[in-house]
Formats: structure tokens, sequence, C-alpha cells
């Protein structure tokens, strides 16, 4: 029961951690797009 509440925790955490890239990759795509435009 305790491993598998760890588990799900650490899962969890790691899918949240994924998504924070994601998010903070597409924000520096846009800085770089918008960069670009007005060079």
């Amino acid at each position: 029961m305790e491993i598998s509440y760890n588990k799900r925790k650490f899962l969890n955490s790691v899918s949240n951690t994924v998504k924070f890239r994601k998010k903070i990759r597409l924000f520096d795509f846009r800085k770089e797009k918008f960069r670009r435009k007005f060079r």
C-alpha cells in the first residue's frame, strides 16, 4: 500500500515536471519567434 502510494506520488511529480518543461520550451520558442520578427 505504502509503496504504491509513493510510486503514484513519484509518477505524478514526474508528469508535472514534464508539463512544466514543455511550457518553458513553448515560451522560449515564442520568444525566439518574436526576436526573429523584429531583428
